[in-house]
């Protein structure tokens, strides 16, 4: 009697879990999609051979917990190997139906209530290409069915985007005429070794390296193209465009004045644009960016005057010139007993390769002066004194130098 109630009570809540069930829709998933993602395919080479890696997504409006597909592919082109799960808690199930060669696939999780990942990679179902210089297309995936928990659904195949596995060569180096460019390609494409390098620079230059140096003379755009064929003699190719852009002429020419001590630059550079700067270097640590400049010498000597003239792009050309100057060079020392009322004397140590020195002037720093070339002087206090020579030649060209020295109490 207890067994009858037991059954008895089962199929009560048989039926009324059955009428309950079929009281709820199915899920809206005809807008849903399946897509097989070949334009993120992932091309790879091992022992000689090609294989391509398919995602599959799902994108959906709500969860769902399982898909399902089934689909034809181009034998001639493309060999089924296997299928790999991204997500770990996914257990897909493909096999190849070789009666009808329709390539089918379920794919659920460990549970009902699961929740597949929407819009990520959720398996990779691997081809082998056949010939590894193929090109596959969406329209070697056809007559594709597809289901979302059973309920059809959309699907889609992405097309592989047909540019060079290697879309950007790597270039060094300022984009300007005359200039040293050093372009790079890669050592892969597709993953391959590459065998064989082909350029074509489009200035007359070609090349079998993969790496080639080479110099642009006119300005305008230039067109590169570089050829490649790997170790499986697949061929790939990509066309660059590159501005290149003028490089100016840096010269200029100066005047000596040797009465000032100033040198006088006249900048001749050609002007490629209104955004030209330009840099000086004087050879005595001073520089300028003035466009024609003036210059002060301290002192007389040979001096390498550098002039940089450069562009808003980049482009640059320096100009150099040694400059002498036929100036005295001012210098001296005095005695080291440098302390209060003792006598002082001080050295002329200048030198005037072009001439005669004639006159000296000094500054002792206390208010007295002499005009001797080698003078005696007394401090009748200690401290700092800034002590100026001034020598000037025949010719009045004059040179001065300052030192600071300490007078030390006795």
């Amino acid at each position: 009697m207890q067994n009858l109630k037991i059954i008895f009570s089962f199929f009560v809540f048989f039926v009324i879990s059955s009428k309950a069930l079929a009281l709820v829709p199915p899920p809206d998933v005809s807008n849903d999609t399946v897509i097989f993602d070949l334009k993120n395919a992932l091309v790879t080479y091992n022992s000689g051979e090609r294989f391509l890696d398919l995602p599959v997504m799902v994108s959906s409006k709500n969860p769902v917990s399982s898909f399902d597909f089934r689909m034809k592919f181009n034998q001639d082109k493309l060999e089924y190997l296997t299928t790999t799960k991204v997500n770990a808690q996914l257990e897909p199930f493909t096999y190849l139906n070789t009666n009808d060669y329709f390539l089918r696939n379920n794919t659920s999780g460990p549970y009902i209530s699961f929740e597949i990942p929407n819009k990520v990679t959720l398996i990779y179902v691997r081809f082998k290409l056949k010939n590894s210089c193929d090109h596959i297309s969406s329209t070697d995936f056809f007559n594709i069915t597809t289901l979302l928990m059973g309920y059809p659904c959309k699907s889609r195949v992405t097309e592989m985007v047909t540019v060079s596995s290697f879309q950007n060569l790597l270039v060094s180096g300022l984009k300007c005429t005359k200039s040293i460019l050093t372009f790079s390609a890669p050592t892969l494409s597709a993953g391959v070794p590459i065998a064989k390098y082909m350029w074509d620079f489009g200035n007359g230059s070609f090349s079998n390296q993969q790496t080639i140096n080479t110099t642009f003379n006119d300005i305008g755009v230039a067109t590169i193209k570089l050829q490649v064929e790997t170790v499986d003699g697949c061929k790939d190719s990509v066309s660059q465009q590159f501005d290149i852009f003028d490089t100016p002429i840096a010269k200029f020419d100066y005047v000596i004045d040797n009465t000032l001590d100033t040198v006088f630059f006249n900048n001749t550079s050609s002007v490629v644009d209104d955004t030209m700067s330009f840099e000086w270097q004087f050879g005595d640590l001073a520089s300028s960016y003035s466009i024609s400049p003036k210059h002060f010498y301290a002192t007389g000597g040979s001096f390498q005057v550098v002039l940089i003239a450069r562009t808003a792009n980049g482009c640059f050309a320096n100009s150099e010139s040694t400059i002498i100057l036929a100036k005295p060079n001012a210098n001296f020392n005095y005695t080291n007993n440098a302390c209060v009322n003792s006598t002082i004397l001080f050295t002329d140590n200048s030198t005037y390769d072009q001439g005669t020195i004639t006159e000296w002037l000094w500054d002792f720093g206390d208010q007295s002066t002499s005009s001797n070339q080698n003078p005696e002087h007394i401090y009748s206090a200690a401290g700092f004194y800034v002590v100026k020579l001034t020598v000037k030649t025949s010719t009045g060209i004059q040179s001065q130098i300052v030192k600071t020295i300490e007078i030390n109490n006795k």
